[in-house]
């Protein structure tokens, strides 16, 4: 997460490890640099805004126009990116899953 960006952390409020749900809100040209993860899987939501994402594996990859109420899915090892290219701010919802390795290391660490 670029320190720039306000995170807002919505989770708090579940009684999970499995998941993460938060709001993050960029300024115009902030933006998530293109990147995988070997076992989540990532969803997000454009609450407001006009977002640029790149979305795909490695040499796959596609770029979209994304404004509010776009919804988008990265499955584990598929890559992803977004840029905010409107004037104003712009607020997009992530949710992430973590995967069996991550869920198995967080047990471990609270036993």
């Amino acid at each position: 997460m670029p320190p720039a960006l306000c995170f807002r952390a919505l989770d708090d409020f579940f009684d999970t490890d499995a998941v993460t749900l938060n709001r993050w809100d960029f300024e115009p040209g902030e933006e998530i640099h293109y990147h995988a993860h070997a076992t989540q899987e990532q969803s997000y939501y454009v609450l407001e805004g006009e977002f640029s994402v790149k979305l795909g594996r490695s040499g796959e990859e596609a770029s979209i126009a994304a404004g509010s109420g776009t919804f988008w899915i990265a499955k584990p090892a598929v890559g992803h990116g977004h840029r905010n290219v409107g004037d104003g701010e712009g607020r997009a919802r992530r949710r992430r899953a973590r995967g069996r390795r991550s869920r198995a290391r967080s047990a471990r660490i609270r036993g």
